[in-house]
């Protein structure tokens, strides 16, 4: 159960990527059903979403020396 807090903690940001992109794409195409093809956009566009916002590495902030430590 750890492994998987961990592997969602440091993925969180392709995930909400992967949900954003599938349900955007769902509701601007639900408004009169939806077809097979349909669903395939909304399939390949949340994975699209998601592995955009995977392929880009975090960028660690860079540490700031403490400021209690000066006279």
């Amino acid at each position: 159960m750890q492994k998987m807090i961990t592997w969602i903690k440091a993925h969180n940001k392709a995930i909400v990527g992967f949900l954003v992109a599938g349900v955007t794409m769902y509701l601007q195409l639900k408004d009169h059903g939806l077809t097979q093809d349909e669903w395939w956009e909304i399939i390949f566009s949340a994975i699209a979403g998601g592995g955009i916002v995977f392929a880009v590495p975090n960028i660690t902030q860079k540490k700031t020396p403490d400021d209690s430590n000066k006279v």
